[in-house]
């Protein structure tokens, strides 16, 4: 057998030629046939219709699902024996033949062909469905993919390049099943540009807007019902997901309060503190930003002093009556933080003073400290 001889064909001859001698033959010799490859290609080309038809029968019952058009899924169905038979043009254009690898290229292909033409099927629906016409629906919908479909068609394309700089057997194995299904992804390509769009213009109808009211509740086709109790589920279980979504970012959110306001436990009273001291300082707004790392100096201090809760309550007291104060009368901002200061050493204990005493010098930078000002 050489390159360009069928397989099939050859052992198809060889049986009949072998039932032809059998009363030529003695009777004490039998002839029996030792192997038949033809059943591997049998094989290959019953798993290539097999893919064939499961891929027409999972992308229709796709299209009549979201879509819910026996037209559409014709044209879909339509373009998947196109595009293999144009792959096997192109494949006995180049001098290649039906073999397991050229066969198990179309196979692989059969799964993936199908994208280009429902990818323009479904764009073309969703301008029929904002109210356009027929061939401008059409022109549109094919105008917008085919840049993302070329580019797509190259990626494909461009994982089989390196297959052509194989040497050997290796080559001669590999290059025709990469050939197949190149073939078959541009077929398919050329198809989606050509064939779908003509059988659109002929099959598909003008669709009422979905922007129109009852529009969609409307329809008597029993696939249309089916496409909206599809998509009406399919929306139910996206506004569930919405929802997980929602309470998982509120639980972290919520989580990671929690642990700050745990760090930050220890020096509850230093808070209330700092803002009493701020609004001593500069009221509303009116502290600038020396004042403001001064305030946090001040905060960071206090929450190294592991304040009783009475210390706690009687410091927010004393900065709530400083910022009372300066509220009234803003010229006297500072001076009331001073007293305050001084009031606030007093509640401190004697370890908790000295401790506190070591932090206020680089919280003051210069000012009287808390015991200067009760001196």
């Amino acid at each position: 057998k050489n390159g360009s001889a069928s397989t099939l064909a050859i052992i198809a001859g060889v049986k009949q030629r072998l039932i032809d001698l059998k009363d030529a033959l003695p009777p004490g010799l039998k002839a029996a046939l030792l192997g038949d490859q033809s059943l591997f290609v049998r094989g290959a080309i019953s798993s290539v219709a097999r893919e064939g038809v499961i891929a027409a029968a999972l992308t229709s019952l796709m299209i009549l699902l979201f879509l819910g058009s026996w037209r559409s899924t014709l044209i879909i169905a339509t373009s998947i024996p196109l595009a293999v038979l144009g792959s096997i043009i192109a494949l006995s254009a180049i001098g290649e033949t039906l073999n397991i690898m050229t066969l198990g290229g179309l196979a692989l292909a059969v799964g993936i062909l199908v994208d280009d033409a429902t990818v323009t099927i479904e764009n073309i629906n969703w301008h029929l469905e904002h109210g356009k016409a027929v061939e401008t629906a059409i022109m549109d919908g094919a105008r917008q993919i085919v840049t993302p479909a070329f580019v797509s068609l190259l990626c494909i394309c461009i994982v089989f390049v390196p297959m052509f700089f194989l040497d050997g057997v290796a080559r001669f194995l590999f290059v025709p099943m990469a050939e197949a299904v190149m073939f078959a992804m541009i077929c398919s390509f050329i198809l989606s540009r050509t064939l779908v769009p003509t059988m659109a213009n002929h099959l598909l109808k003008p669709h009422r807007s979905h922007l129109e009211d009852g529009a969609r509740a409307a329809s008597r086709n029993p696939l249309v019902r089916i496409q909206q109790a599809f998509e009406a589920g399919f929306e139910h279980i996206r506004e569930g997901y919405h929802s997980a979504l929602a309470l998982a970012l509120a639980c972290g959110i919520a989580a990671c309060n929690h642990q700050q306001s745990t760090t930050d436990d220890s020096s509850q009273g230093a808070a209330p503190a700092a803002s009493g001291a701020a609004g001593a300082m500069g009221g509303q707004g009116a502290m600038s930003q020396n004042g403001r790392e001064r305030m946090h100096r001040f905060a960071a201090a206090l929450a190294t002093l592991n304040l009783t809760d009475d210390q706690k309550d009687k410091i927010r007291a004393i900065m709530a009556d400083a910022r009372a104060k300066s509220k009234a009368d803003p010229t006297t901002r500072r001076a009331n933080f001073q007293a305050a200061l001084a009031q606030v050493d007093q509640v401190l204990t004697p370890d908790q003073r000295a401790k506190f005493h070591t932090e206020i010098p680089a919280f003051h930078q210069g000012a009287p400290t808390p015991a200067a000002a009760t001196q």
